[in-house]
């Protein structure tokens, strides 16, 4: 869910440094509401290109080695409450004959 709501803002961010940058102009320059259409192109386009730079940074930093085992979350000995996690493979060294 969080990755959802990062990828959602970093496509927002165009949109929303383009609005606030249009309303300043307007306001500093006194010009009417209607007076340069909106981008709405270069702004998708940009968008789009932030949120798959997003998820291809989250899928080389993040996560784990392949080959782990998932561990849901339990409850420990103590009666704690132990978070889910991936266990990383044991490495077998091979026996040559």
């Amino acid at each position: 869910m969080r990755g959802i709501i990062f990828g959602l803002a970093l496509f927002l961010v165009p949109y929303a440094s383009y609005w606030l940058f249009a309303r300043w102009e307007r306001w500093r320059l006194n010009l009417p509401e209607n007076r340069r259409p909106t981008p709405w192109l270069p702004l998708a386009v940009a968008g789009i290109l932030l949120a798959l730079v997003a998820g291809v940074a989250t899928a080389l930093i993040g996560g784990t080695a392949p080959g782990g085992r998932y561990v849901p979350p339990h409850l420990g000995a103590d009666g704690a409450l132990v978070p889910a996690q991936v266990v990383p493979a044991e490495r077998t060294v091979p026996v040559r004959p």
